[in-house]
């Protein structure tokens, strides 16, 4: 992992029973085998997900919401 941004209400301090989480997660090397699919479990793991989205920019560059 080379950052994690933890945004919305509960970076502001604001959060409350019924906030979702907006995180943001960098790896060092989103080509290195199975991290970007490690990355998603991560994610899936923190709760029941309501959606799941995932895209890759032109680039490379893929991005997963949840």
């Amino acid at each position: 992992m080379a950052w994690l941004v933890v945004g919305g209400s509960l970076a502001r301090g604001t959060a409350d029973a019924l906030s979702d989480l907006d995180l943001a997660l960098g790896v060092d090397d989103p080509g290195e085998d199975g991290s970007v699919e490690r990355v998603r479990r991560a994610f899936l793991a923190l709760g029941e997900a309501v959606d799941i989205l995932s895209y890759r920019l032109p680039g490379g560059h893929q991005r997963i919401f949840v």
